[in-house]
């Protein structure tokens, strides 16, 4: 798909998006017929295109928040309220379906705050235990999956068709996974801690695991480009496309942080801010550098099929050089 066409693709959805009145919090179940439907926790909305003729659905636009209740934001809203501030959280609990005649789903369930949204041919699922924060973003034919439980939060996000994200936060958690290429599939699940997957360009490209117990894996096709997973923050597994796996204890005053949606997310919501207002928050989010990253090994045994090796980092990391992620 040329740059062109995405531009206009996306320019149409997010002029389809205001036009619904997607972009503010429905008080009630909303749709539009063959362009959006929106949801509140508790209601479902259906906007698919229908054979005139038997009813049969030919093109499916659903946006479905029936299993979901806003425990979490109820009680957030508690408290901003006994601060004298006005609640907010509970707009946040919704589902979007936006078209336009493309079939597009969106669904939220459980007792968290979750948001799904689904534009042009996307699919995305949130789930969220109570006090726990799930989003999901499945845009032009992409899928998206956001699982969280009890103090986690996962964010998973897919741009482009054949691209499927899935993030599995666990208590004490954060886990984020960004698919923004024809193929690509980025899953990763963290327990105490943060874990990053991603297949865009940037410095947090690839697995990155920083908690008690975390995966991460980018795949390409049926093949494996980039995962890891730790164990008590500093014991590592990883692999790198084709090459050996290593099992490493890291460094852990080598840490840096880094942006884990990569950089065609935000050049895809500065396409859509050129037709609707992106607010500032939006854009600070998707730059800010939130994962930490242990960039070197105090020790790590290469399992290379010749023979295993025995490698350190830490004469390079006293020299000031950082090690390369994945070599």
């Amino acid at each position: 798909m040329s740059k062109l066409t995405t531009r206009r693709i996306l320019a149409a959805s997010a002029v389809a998006i205001v036009a619904a009145g997607a972009s503010a919090a429905p008080a009630h179940a909303a749709s539009t017929p063959g362009v959006s439907a929106t949801c509140a926790p508790g209601e479902s909305a259906d906007a698919s295109i229908r054979n005139p003729i038997n009813g049969n659905v030919l093109i499916p636009i659903t946006a479905d928040c029936k299993r979901a209740a806003p425990v979490t934001a109820a009680l957030g809203d508690g408290l901003l309220r006994l601060f004298g501030q006005e609640p907010i959280l509970r707009d946040l609990n919704q589902a979007i379906a936006v078209g336009p005649a493309l079939p597009t789903k969106a669904s939220i369930a459980g007792g968290g705050i979750t948001a799904a949204i689904a534009v042009t041919g996307g699919e995305a699922h949130s789930l969220a235990n109570v006090l726990s924060l799930g989003v999901a973003a499945g845009l032009l034919g992409g899928k998206a999956s956001a699982n969280a439980t009890v103090l986690g939060a996962s964010v998973a996000v897919a741009t482009v068709t054949g691209a499927r994200a899935e993030a599995t936060a666990l208590p004490a958690a954060l886990a984020f996974s960004t698919a923004d290429a024809r193929g690509r599939t980025t899953t990763t699940t963290a327990f105490g801690g943060v874990t990053s997957a991603s297949s865009g360009k940037g410095p947090g490209n690839g697995a990155i695991c920083t908690a008690a117990f975390g995966t991460a894996e980018v795949r390409s096709g049926n093949s494996v480009t980039d995962s890891c997973t730790s164990v008590g923050f500093l014991f590592q597994r990883t692999q790198h496309d084709d090459g050996p796996i290593a099992l490493s204890v890291k460094n852990p005053l080598d840490v840096s942080l880094v942006n884990p949606f990569g950089e065609s997310l935000g050049d895809l919501v500065g396409v859509v801010g050129s037709v609707v207002d992106v607010p500032d928050a939006v854009h600070d989010l998707l730059g800010a550098r939130m994962v930490p990253r242990l960039n070197s090994d105090v020790v790590r045994v290469v399992m290379d099929p010749a023979r295993p090796r025995l490698e350190t980092d830490i004469p390079a990391w006293l020299r000031g050089e950082t090690r390369p992620k994945g070599r």
